[in-house]
């Protein structure tokens, strides 16, 4: 049900969802297209990936995951955009941002408020 609710907000939105749980252990895991709205990458078509855990709306998606991958893999500690990007299991061309979104449950847990999380992480030069 949690996963739906997610998948529901985003096709209200206007964007397409598409499936990526077909993969062996990949059973939260799909994408939409995105255009990067502002910040060095500003009108670049990606796909922009989401885990939804069954958690959810009480915990918001992980990630994100995008391709193609826009910033250097730098798993260590840093702070953003720099650390925290690393391998994502959506595949090769594919890497996930680690940057939680803290505020999550002050919000009202909704796949738009999520995606101004996203907006916010592409405000760097």
């Amino acid at each position: 049900m949690a996963r739906s609710e997610f998948i529901n907000d985003l096709l209200a939105l206007g964007y397409a969802w598409k499936d990526h749980s077909g993969n062996p252990g990949h059973i939260n895991l799909g994408y939409i297209e995105y255009t990067v709205p502002l910040g060095r990458f500003a009108g670049e078509n990606i796909l922009l990936g989401f885990n939804i855990g069954d958690e959810f709306p009480i915990a918001c998606p992980t990630g994100p995951h995008m391709s193609p991958r826009l910033l250097p893999m730098h798993p260590a500690q840093a702070d953003h955009p720099i650390g925290g990007v690393h391998d994502s299991p959506f595949g090769s061309d594919w890497q996930y941002w680690s940057r939680p979104f803290h505020p999550w449950l002050s919000t009202g847990r909704k796949a738009e408020d999520y995606l101004r999380h996203i907006r916010h992480l592409f405000d760097f030069q």
